[in-house]
This record gives structure tokens, sequence and C-alpha cells, in this order.
């Protein structure tokens, strides 16, 4: 037996069949698995839809946390403008016998209460011979950030005296004032007058001339200077300060 292997060749070895040539197709090993063809980076449609609607909303959310803030920052503008209003309301009334400006001029004293300001938020007192350039409207403290501006008319402002305790209730006199941080001395309007009316109802954005009525902004509520000098944002219809039952008052 040993003597028959001598001159012929060794059985061939038989190969694996887990051996792959170059080029041929891999083979999948016992337990592998299907392969994921996503493994690539692909998205399918509906990962793409999700991604597109969380960006939408993101975005969404963006323009309105913008608004926002425009119009906290509006309304800031406006709580400054009313407050220099109220300290030259008040540095007025110290230098006057401790009596405010009149809403309206008189025949003897033909400055309204805009005008009677001007030494008091940087302006040269009021000059008839150059009225162009001493009227109030050279001012930026009279107009609003939020109220809209009616055909670039310079006469229109966003604030206007309360007539009601200043002529009827109090003759101007700021001692006649029951209690100054109850009451309120400016309301803001949007109009060519000079008064705000506590008793009329207010004026909403679709009524864009609010004469002497209370200008809501967006519908919702405005800015009040009281008479100690401090600014409140109130919201709803304010027709109810006179009420016993109110602690803000308009007389």
């Amino acid at each position: 037996m040993t003597t028959k292997y001598l001159n012929e060749s060794p059985p061939p070895v038989s190969r694996s069949t887990h051996n792959v040539s170059p080029g041929d197709s891999p083979t999948r090993l016992p337990g592998m698995g299907t392969r994921d063809r996503r493994s690539d980076g692909a998205f399918t449609v509906v990962e793409a839809l999700v991604v597109l609607v969380i960006t939408a909303l993101l975005i969404g959310g963006v323009f309105v946390a913008l608004g926002f803030i425009s119009e906290e920052a509006k309304l800031i503008k406006c709580t400054q403008n009313l407050r220099q209003l109220g300290i030259g309301l008040n540095m007025y009334a110290n230098e006057n016998s401790d009596l405010y400006p009149l809403t309206y001029g008189r025949s003897g004293r033909q400055r309204t209460w805009c005008d009677a300001l001007n030494p008091y938020i940087n302006l040269p007192p009021l000059d008839p011979a150059n009225k162009s350039k001493t009227r109030y409207w050279n001012s930026p403290l009279w107009w609003c950030p939020s109220a809209r501006i009616i055909d670039n008319d310079k006469n229109y402002r966003h604030y206007g005296l309360n007539s009601q305790i200043t002529e009827t209730q109090w003759d101007f006199r700021r001692a006649n004032v029951p209690r100054l941080s109850r009451y309120i001395l400016v309301g803001e309007i949007n109009a060519n007058n000079e008064a705000a009316y506590g008793k009329s109802p207010p004026a909403y954005d679709e009524e864009t001339i609010s004469t002497h009525r209370i200008s809501h902004r967006k519908g919702r509520g405005a800015n009040y200077l009281f008479c100690d000098g401090h600014v409140e944002y109130r919201e709803g219809p304010q027709t109810d300060y006179q009420s016993l039952t109110s602690p803000w008052k308009w007389w």
C-alpha cells in the first residue's frame, strides 16, 4: 500500500465553501442576517417628512418669539415715553404753583399741555413766530411705536391728558388729587387731540383713529400714566375706573 503512492500525486485537498475568490459575490455567513439598506445614510420618505415638519415647527416658533419680543420692546418704549411725560408734568406743577398745564389753549394761556412741556422734554419753549420748530411734534416722545401712523400727519399724537380730572374735577391742581398713585393722568390715544376721556369706550385695532378714547394695542390693553409718575399696562376696558370698587380712578 505504501509503494502505491510513491509515484502518484496526493489527493487534492477540498477547499472550504467559505473561501471567496476575487470577483465572486460575497456569501452570507450563518446568522449574518439581511443587510440594512439604510446603513448608507439614505432617508425614507416618512423620515424626510418628519424632518420637514419639525423644521417648520421650529421656524414658526422662532417667528412667534421674535414677534413677541418686538411687541414687548414697543411696550417698553411706550412706557418710557409716558414716564418722561410724567416727569415733565410734575416738574411743570412744581414750578407753577402746583398746577398742571391746560389741556387746551385758552385766552391768555394759549399753550396746550403738549407745548407747555417743551422745556421739560428737551425742546425749546413754544415760539409763535417759529412754530414749525418749537411745537410738540418735534419730540419723539409723543409717538407710541405700537400705534398706527395716520397719513403721516404730525398733528396726531398718541397720549392724551385726562381732561375729566384736570378740568372738571381738580381744576388742574395737583393738590386736589385725593391719591396720586390711584388716579390716571395720561392715557394712550391716536388722534389730533389733546385729551383722553375715561367715560368713552376704548378704540380697538380696527378703529384707526381713537379721538378722545383710549387706544388699545392689539385689542388687549393700553398704558396709563398715573399722577405720581408711575406707568401701568392694563388690559380690558378701563371705563369702570371711577367705580368705588376699582383701585384705579379716572376722577
